[in-house]
């Protein structure tokens, strides 16, 4: 069975409160002292990902515990005041899950994740196995259509919609080992083309096994010449899935029918066989696992945001990675927060910089023991255009936690800001948003 959640949190009880220097343990279950506003959602939610919305506000997608035996999907939408407005649950009698979250040109919702209750019927133990999983919703979250479309173990991280309205879905399959998966539908669900590329073969720095490496997807753009842009991780070792190797990769590919238009030089691809890139680069090295991935489209090039785990020191940090339009690597840079830092959003600003958006601890733990990061700060990391730190604020006293997922700009130039956090013994999260000016500070109403 795939893990509900990438991680698990507890949460803070405190919120400190920060300005002019001076630090103020507030309420955090009062809004008129700490400026954040929780909503009623179910007690036994995970949040997996928050998205924004075109009036301002945002919808939260993850899933939630029905039993000991049964999890349902969720979607709660909030409007750009902090208000809830509606909150749903979707699925079937076995496990599903939500990963990600969009809202689509016509103001509805397309959620993806993993699913048991609506695999192939055949298959006997099914509900052992997670399958792909996509949802279509109405812009008040009423169901238009459900799809799981492979009869293989697949799971789905991500989409984004095309200018002609269809839909790319990516994440991975097993086949056996973990392959890329990119699946484009039309705008009713039905598949239009799908590959799960096998090989990446000889990739530069080093020298992946073939028949062993796993690779998957974990964002997707749509380039400004149209084409796909997908960004992923890669194995570099045959180790058991728990200390395997990952490093982050970009791989464009003609949105047509996923055929390749150029091949990058790095690779030694065989037209026969369903390599199908045009080009796909690798950055980093030594003992590294990455995790979430966003891709900014820049005129020349691309910003890759990302969180790695740190073999070599332990460590959890945010990185950074510019690129050319090619792929090449330009530059990169590597925060580490005030212990082990996870990235969840990073959101171009207009002053020309960015902000990376996420969650600390409040001290280096070791990132080998998951119970340590119950103790978390809500983070926000200003740089500049090159990737330099401008400033970075935490939000959150020193025990129990909160995290941080994107932010909206709002009518009068300040920053809605949409999180989790964990408010019971079980480990679930509680939804929040506050709101700050565009230096960081929480707005106390």
């Amino acid at each position: 069975m795939i893990c509900k959640s990438t991680c698990c949190f507890m949460i803070m009880v405190l919120v400190i409160f920060i300005n002019s220097g001076c630090k103020k343990e507030l309420d955090a279950s009062i809004p008129s002292e700490s400026g954040f506003l929780y909503y009623d959602n179910s007690n036994t939610d995970k949040v997996n990902h928050v998205a924004k919305t075109s009036d301002g506000g945002f919808i939260y997608c993850g899933f939630t515990q029905n039993g000991l035996n049964h999890t349902d999907g969720f979607l709660m939408k909030v409007d750009k005041n902090g208000n809830q407005q509606w909150y749903k649950k979707y699925g079937g009698k076995n496990f599903d899950e939500f990963r990600f979250v969009m809202q689509t040109s016509e103001g509805g919702y397309l959620a993806v994740g993993i699913t048991n209750s609506y695999g192939p019927v055949s298959n006997n133990d099914s509900v052992n196995k997670d399958f792909d999983y996509t949802v279509r919703m109405d812009a008040n979250g009423e169901t238009l259509w459900t799809n799981s479309y492979l009869n293989i173990q697949s799971a789905l991280n991500a989409a984004t919609e095309t200018p002609d309205h269809r839909f790319v879905l990516v994440g991975s399959v097993s086949n056996p080992e973990l392959n890329t998966l990119v699946l484009v539908i039309n705008s009713s669900g039905q598949l239009q083309w799908g590959f799960g590329y096998k090989r990446l073969d000889q990739i530069p720095p080093f020298e992946v096994r073939s028949n062993h490496y796993h690779h998957m997807a974990r964002t997707v753009n749509i380039t400004d010449d149209g084409n796909i842009l997908i960004g992923g991780l890669v194995s570099k070792s045959d180790l058991v899935i728990e200390s395997r190797t990952f490093l982050p990769f970009l791989l464009k590919i003609n949105i047509l029918d996923g055929a390749p238009i150029t091949v990058h030089p790095f690779y030694d691809i065989e037209s026969q066989q369903d390599y199908r890139q045009l080009y796909m680069n690798i950055y980093g090295g030594g003992h590294r696992r990455y995790e979430t991935m966003h891709i900014l489209n820049q005129s020349d090039g691309y910003v890759v945001a990302t969180y790695r785990y740190n073999g070599t020191s332990s460590n959890i940090e945010m990185v950074l990675f510019k690129t050319n339009i090619g792929g090449q690597l330009i530059w990169n840079k590597i925060y580490k927060g005030l212990g082990q830092a996870l990235l969840n959003d990073i959101t171009p600003l207009d002053d020309g910089n960015y902000l990376l958006i996420g969650a600390s601890t409040n001290t280096v733990v070791d990132a080998s023991y998951p119970e340590l990061f119950a103790n978390m700060k809500g983070m926000f990391l200003k740089v500049d255009k090159d990737g330099n730190e401008l400033w970075t604020k935490y939000y959150g006293a020193n025990w129990n936690a909160h995290k941080l997922f994107t932010i909206q700009k709002t009518s009068d130039n300040k920053w809605r800001t949409a999180g989790s956090s964990t408010m019971n013994e079980n480990g679930f999260d509680k939804l929040f948003s506050f709101v700050t000016n565009t230096s960081g500070d929480i707005i106390v109403k």
